[in-house]
């Protein structure tokens, strides 16, 4: 049996449901402006500048792997471009920024002997 996760927006709208159920208008309030927060913060889509940061990278690993005939590992993209070095971003950021680039279907991850390469989808 596999446990849904509980969200605030779940647990803010049985509270309005609730109040509303049985009156209490201070509760019917209160839910009502956290749900109306939520979706101010939801429709602002702020990025802080790790997020920016990282959309930038994202941008410079798929520009290199376009470039790429072949599959490259983790360290040859690394290797390509400076501001992917080893010393400036680290294997596991790597990985991840992979990683999301993999779910959002722009490169494609493959596995030879264990190790992973990576092209443009």
């Amino acid at each position: 049996m596999t446990e849904t996760k509980i969200t605030k927006r779940m647990v803010l709208n049985a509270l309005l449901a609730h109040a509303t159920e049985i009156g209490n208008t201070m509760f019917e309030d209160f839910a009502k402006h956290e749900l109306e927060l939520l979706d101010k913060k939801i429709a602002s889509g702020k990025k802080n500048a790790v997020n920016e940061e990282n959309e930038k990278l994202k941008d410079t690993i798929v520009s290199i792997l376009v470039a790429s005939e072949t599959p490259l590992r983790i360290r040859e993209i690394q290797a390509k471009n400076e501001d992917l070095s080893i010393e400036k971003v680290s294997n596991q950021k790597m990985n991840a920024l992979l990683t999301q680039l993999k779910n959002d279907n722009k490169i494609v991850r493959t596995e030879q002997k264990g190790v992973p390469y990576f092209s443009i989808a």
